[in-house]
C-alpha cells in the first residue's frame, strides 16, 4: 500500500519530532500529503461549573499563540520540505481523536511518536497505545532515539 494521506501527530517533543521526520520522507518518496495535528486535551477539573468554561479559558488565552507555535515552529520542517501539508489544532482526548480525525480524512496512515522505545516491557504506554487500541488503519510508531550519555 503506497499511503496518499498521513495524519502525523505532532506536539514540540522529540519522539514528535521523529515521527514528522518519518512522515515527511515517507510523503516525499510516495508523493503523500500530511495532515499535521495537534490534540490538545483540556484538563477537566472536579469542580461544578468550572468544568464548562474551561474551554473558553483556553480558547481565549491559549489557542492562537499554540497555533502559532505549532505552525511556525512545530511543523516547520515541512514547509522546508516543500510538500503538501496541512496543521490542526483540535480538542479532545489525543489517541481517539487521532484516530477519529485519521479516518474522517480517509487517511492511509497515523504516524505517532514514543518515548518509550517501542516496546517497554511487552507493552505500549500512553498515547502511542490509545492509538493503537481504536485504529482502524496502519499506525507506525515511531520510537525515539535515546540522547547519548554526556561524558562527566
Amino acid at each position: 500500500m503506497t499511503p496518499r494521506q498521513i495524519v502525523v501527530g505532532v506536539d514540540g517533543s522529540r519522539e514528535a519530532e521523529g515521527a514528522l521526520r518519518w512522515a515527511i520522507e515517507t510523503a516525499r518518496r510516495d508523493k503523500a500529503r500530511i495532515t499535521a495535528v495537534h490534540v490538545f486535551e483540556p484538563p477537566m477539573l472536579p469542580i461544578p461549573g468550572f468544568a464548562e468554561r474551561i474551554g473558553d479559558l483556553f480558547e481565549a488565552e491559549w489557542r492562537k499563540p499554540l497555533f502559532r507555535l505549532l505552525e511556525n515552529d512545530w511543523c516547520a520542517p515541512l514547509r522546508v520540505a516543500g510538500l503538501e501539508y496541512e496543521v490542526l489544532l483540535v480538542d479532545g482526548p489525543v489517541g481517539r481523536t487521532l484516530v477519529r480525525l485519521a479516518e474522517d480524512r480517509e487517511a492511509d496512515a497515523i504516524v505517532i511518536g514514543t518515548n518509550r522505545g517501542l516496546l517497554h516491557g511487552l507493552t505500549i504506554r500512553g498515547v502511542a497505545n490509545d492509538v493503537l487500541r481504536h485504529a482502524t488503519l496502519p499506525v507506525v510508531v515511531v520510537p525515539s532515539v535515546p540522547e547519548p550519555d554526556l561524558p562527566g
